[in-house]
């Protein structure tokens, strides 16, 4: 199992969208208060960033299209256009978000 280090924890606040360029690519880092996720930073339905959108709580809407969907579930995933984009694990190593795609 291999991570990437993001940027510490204590960095990302909540409601925060945060994008960061890693080794596989732009991600878009969400906390929320159900906790911290990561999704590949691109609407697969209309290519552009999710990073570029708004966070009302758990519900992300995106710039551009509208369309909004629902982080912090265990089921969430961003679906734009009805197709869903790559999403990740973050896990939390000494303070240090880590997302493994």
């Amino acid at each position: 199992m291999s991570f990437v280090d993001a940027l510490p924890e204590s960095e990302l606040w909540i409601g925060e969208l945060r994008p960061v360029r890693l080794s596989c690519g732009r991600v878009l880092l969400v906390r929320t208060e159900a906790g911290v996720f990561a999704y590949e930073d691109r609407c697969p339905h209309l290519g552009l960033p999710l990073s570029s959108g708004t966070l009302e709580g758990d519900t992300l809407t995106i710039s551009g299209s509208g369309d909004s969907f629902s982080v912090g579930t265990q089921k969430a995933a961003v679906v734009c256009g009805n197709v869903p984009t790559a999403n990740a694990t973050v896990y939390l190593i000494s303070s240090v978000l880590m997302p493994k795609m």
